[in-house]
């Protein structure tokens, strides 16, 4: 079964037209960071699906929900405050991975230390390659959280 009928979000919602007709509608102006962000959402209902509500999500993301749509932003990466061990988060991403990936390309979640972090709290980052509906010239330009074809969660 292909990824994609795993998913939350409906197959449609990760289409280019889709996207496209999103920024027209509601004013973003940036496809590869609303495509990040939708995939940023997605990953976190995965991670909730297994964790429940022991994980919740903060930041930037979780904002976007209380904000009207003409003050909405996109993130690039995802907040979680999870009440448990590093071992069990690495489980989770590890049957996300099981579940999610098709020819052992996407959805690899690799281990990733920020170089400044913000926070002195206890803090787990991880990278991991998504599919995209981006041509290779869009990818390159994107910002500075983009490595690769891999974006933080």
């Amino acid at each position: 079964m292909a990824y994609e009928e795993k998913l939350f979000h409906d197959r449609k919602a990760f289409l280019r037209d889709t996207l496209s007709e999103r920024m027209q509608t509601y004013g973003f102006k940036n496809m590869g960071r609303l495509e990040l962000f939708l995939w940023d959402l997605e990953i976190f209902l995965q991670i909730q699906d297994i964790l429940g509500d022991r994980v919740v999500l903060k930041g930037g993301a979780a904002v976007q929900f209380y904000l009207p749509m003409e003050a909405q932003r996109t993130s690039v990466d995802i907040d979680m405050i999870f009440c448990g061990s590093r071992d069990e988060i690495e489980k989770t991403l590890a049957k996300i991975t099981e579940k999610l990936s098709e020819n052992d390309v996407y959805f690899h979640f690799k281990p990733h230390k920020p170089k400044d972090p913000k926070t002195d709290l206890p803090l787990n980052t991880y990278f991991a390659k998504i599919p995209t509906v981006l041509t290779q010239g869009e990818l390159n330009k994107g910002d500075d959280n983009e490595q690769d074809g891999f974006q933080e969660i």
